[in-house]
Parts: structure tokens; C-alpha cells; sequence
């Protein structure tokens, strides 16, 4: 049973704590447990009811009137909610809630009912690609559990690769993907490698930790249009730059991108012109 103060309540579910402590106190909607040192703290249960009352209160919903529902009646509310064309926050708060509860079912739910109503590529940059987001900040901050972290990007990774599996290339433009050695974090990686197969892309992809020497030789036999890594780890930044301002340099005629957070602490003009930084989506669907 996870504990959570009421600073990592607000960054979970974006309510103010402030806005927490009044319906705590008028309404009941959490009550706080108390540690044997008296410092409060809140459970899984108390997380998941306040995602699902602030999702009904968005979408009109009085919290004197949620604060007279059952658990199951919000359940059951929060399922009709998802059913109709709700706002895209509203059912990435539903997502956080099958990532706190580690309820696949739910998660498998919302991803195949958005795919019905926007489409694949919809779905992956307007519910996906900020859910993802959101838990790879709420990971950075402590706030969710290393267990919840891994059942959800495994949740995500087996959606994406059944993405990039199952379109079919059009053999346009051949894109490149991998992870220098000492970087293990390729979820994002995933996510752009589905994006450019829904745009016709051939993909090859190497994945995670990969010695540069065997980088080196792939993109000597394949002579890709684009080669796309990530950034994530601070640790091997230093790393990271300096090899990719060799292999960079040895192919000019292949654009590199990078993305990643940590890339954001990265001086491009270091570069060669041929490498470029690519933070959101839309920059990638543009290649």
C-alpha cells in the first residue's frame, strides 16, 4: 500500500493542496491516516477517489453532490465519462488510476476505446504521449512507486510495439533507432519509432545500451535517413555527447535527432550540422 504526503497528492492528480485540505475537511472525501509519529499521510484508495471526484467535478459535477456517492457509483460514473467524447485530461486521469490500482484491464480499456474514436496516431500523441509524460515526471519526483513505473511502461511498450508491429511500412524513408551504451530508457524511443511507422517510415531498432562500435557498423550497412536517440540518464551525458558528435560527424548524410530530457542540458552547436533536437511530437511527425 503506497503512503502519499499531500505535496505528492497535488502533483499526482494536479488538485491544489489547498483545494484537498477544504474537501477533506467540508466534505470527507479522504481522510488522512496517521503514522505512529503523527505525521498524515494518504493511501491508494485515497489517491485513486481524488482523481475520479476531480475528473467529475471537470465535467460538472458538485462536490457536495460527489461527496454523497458511493465508490462504486463514482466507478461507475467515471466508466461513462470514458464511453462519451470526454476532454483528454480527464482520461489521463483515468490512466493514472489504472496505474495506481494495476488494473490492466482499465488501461487496455481506454487505449482501445480512444484508438476506436481518434485513431492510432490520435490516440498515441493526445493520450499516450501526455500520460507518459506525466509518469515519467511523477517517477522523477518520488511520487509513484517503482512497481507502479514498471507495470505501466510495460503496459505502454507492449502497446507500442503492437503498433509498430502491425502497420505496414511503406518504405519511404528508413528511420534508425537506439539508445547509446549506459542508457536504458527507451519508452520514448518506442513511442517516436510508432509515430514514424504510422507515417509510412521503415523502422529499424536497436534498442537500449548499445555499444557504439555495433551503432557504427549498422549504420554503415543501412545508411538510414534519420538516426533518433534519447537522452534520459544524467549520469552518462557526458558520454552520450561526445560519441554522437563522432558518429554524427563520420555520416553526414544521415540527420540525427535527439530527444529526451536531459538533452534539454545538452550545447547543440557542439554538434555537426547534421544533428538536430527534437522535444515534442509534432517534431517528429514532421520528419
Amino acid at each position: 500500500m503506497g503512503q502519499y504526503s499531500i505535496k505528492s497528492l497535488e502533483e499526482i492528480t494536479g488538485i491544489k493542496a489547498h483545494t484537498i485540505r477544504i474537501w477533506e475537511k467540508r466534505y470527507n472525501i479522504v481522510v488522512p491516516q496517521r503514522t505512529d509519529t503523527n505525521i498524515r499521510y494518504y493511501t491508494d484508495a485515497d489517491l485513486k477517489r481524488l482523481l475520479s471526484v476531480s475528473t467529475l467535478n471537470d465535467y460538472g459535477f458538485k462536490i457536495s453532490h460527489i461527496a454523497n456517492m458511493s465508490d462504486n457509483q463514482i466507478s461507475e460514473q467515471i466508466i461513462k465519462l470514458s464511453e462519451s467524447r470526454t476532454g483528454n485530461q480527464a482520461i489521463v486521469d483515468t490512466l493514472k488510476i489504472g496505474m495506481i490500482e494495476y488494473n490492466g484491464e482499465l488501461l487496455d480499456y481506454v487505449f482501445e476505446e480512444q484508438i476506436r474514436k481518434r485513431g492510432l496516431e490520435k490516440t498515441i500523441t493526445e493520450i499516450i504521449y501526455p500520460f507518459f509524460e506525466k509518469v515519467g515526471l511523477l517517477w522523477m519526483a518520488g511520487t509513484i512507486t517503482p512497481a507502479q513505473e514498471h507495470f505501466v511502461s510495460n503496459f505502454l511498450r507492449q502497446k507500442l510495439c503492437k503498433v509498430i508491429d502491425s502497420t505496414k511500412s511503406e518504405n519511404k524513408k528508413t528511420s534508425f533507432f537506439f539508445l547509446f551504451e549506459g542508457e536504458w530508457h527507451e519508452l520514448g524511443l518506442l513511442f517516436y519509432s510508432a509515430l514514424l511507422k504510422l507515417k509510412g517510415h521503415r523502422i529499424i531498432y536497436l534498442g537500449q545500451s548499445v555499444p557504439t562500435m555495433d551503432i557504427d557498423s549498422a549504420i554503415e550497412q543501412i545508411r538510414p535517413h534519420y538516426a533518433l536517440t534519447s537522452f534520459i540518464s544524467t549520469d552518462g551525458l557526458e558520454y552520450f555527447a561526445e560519441q554522437m558528435k563522432i558518429i554524427s560527424k563520420k555520416y553526414p548524410e544521415t540527420k540525427f535527432i535527439v530527444s529526451g530530457e536531459s538533452s534539454k542540458q545538452v550545447n547543440f552547436k557542439q554538434f555537426p550540422k547534421n544533428v538536430s533536437q527534437a522535444l515534442t511530437p509534432e517534431a517528429i511527425k514532421s520528419l
